[in-house]
């Protein structure tokens, strides 16, 4: 799944995009520290005729947590857990998950659909819960589809074609060990941030960047058409500005010096993987610890901004 989305994401969507005849809704989702949850949705064509799961080629939940900052995800694919709900209109149904939210889990959780029938996909959503009675808290945005789909038109892949729906597997710890042969060494982050900034470095990279899943894929070749130092053209509410949200989880990244990687620092390497960036970082982070707001925070004179100023042309 994880190739099947990059690759689409470089190529854009082809021909049509996303089709709109399969659409999902998300009804309900309940759940709560060492139980199943169980999510209640709706399955109809763009006409609002009912679909069968059994007539899906694919249908997958994911379900992610804490939305504070996701550390874990776990799936379900199996077609038949789904049942018409009891009294409920046609085209809903009832699914209640194999793989228990984790015991001691608080706060709050989230659960994306997906699927195609044939070549069909259907847009994903993205539902939160709570998993122990408190307020629903949504995930922080960080980047825009809208602004994706500038330059990759209807971003769609098949397993994801909103980010947030992205994110629920490309959390902190997420790595492309469980695909990658032991003879090909450490695993690599596939933690979105820096997953996404070291694809668009591309052929700048001073580092080689190859992902595992069904085979090995390279991104040192991958050419990209704008300016990296326009981080507003992906970022959505200033959110590349420093400091980051609290709370955000370090970065496992097996190949890095520093593993795992604080949260802002793992983003800055995602573009700045080259000996002089890793010497800095080795002076400014220490004991797991980063300082980088000290100088580049939003009102510093180092800031993000300011560092990554671009010149305007020339009249």
């Amino acid at each position: 799944m994880l190739v099947r989305i990059i690759l689409a994401a470089l190529i854009g969507a082809g021909a049509g995009g996303a089709q709109s005849g399969v659409v999902f809704e998300l009804l309900k989702a309940e759940g709560a520290a060492g139980k199943p949850p169980t999510v209640v949705f709706s399955l109809k064509d763009a006409a609002g005729n009912p679909i069968l799961p059994s007539e899906m080629d694919v249908l997958r939940l994911t379900v992610a947590g804490p939305t504070s900052d996701y550390a874990r995800d776990f799936s379900d694919s199996k077609k038949e857990n789904a049942r018409p709900q009891e009294g409920g209109p046609a085209g809903t149904y009832v699914w209640q998950m194999a793989t228990p939210i984790p015991e001691g889990a608080t706060g709050s959780y989230a659960v994306g659909i997906t699927g195609r029938r044939n070549k069909d996909h259907g847009a994903n959503k993205v539902l939160y819960f709570s998993v122990d009675g408190s307020e629903v808290k949504a995930r922080r945005t960080v980047v825009s589809i809208d602004k994706c789909n500038k330059c990759h038109g209807t971003l769609t892949s098949g397993a994801s074609n909103r980010v947030e729906a992205c994110v629920l597997c490309h959390h902190a710890n997420a790595t492309d060990q469980k695909q990658r042969p032991q003879a090909e060494g450490a695993a690599e982050s596939i933690a979105f941030g820096m997953m996404v900034h070291r694809i668009h470095t591309g052929k700048l990279q001073k580092q080689p960047y190859t992902l595992w899943s069904n085979g090995a894929h390279q991104f040192n070749g991958v050419a990209y058409p704008g300016d990296r130092r326009d981080c507003e053209a992906c970022h959505s509410g200033g959110s590349q500005h420093l400091p980051l949200a609290a709370g955000l989880l370090n970065v496992v990244t097996p190949r890095s010096a520093i593993n795992p990687t604080p949260p802002a620092t793992a983003a800055c390497l995602g573009c700045h993987d080259g000996p002089a960036a890793a010497k800095h970082v080795a002076r400014y982070v220490k004991d797991g610890q980063e300082r980088c707001a000290l100088c580049h925070a939003k009102d510093k004179p180092r800031s993000v901004a300011r560092s990554h100023a671009r010149k305007e042309p020339a009249p």
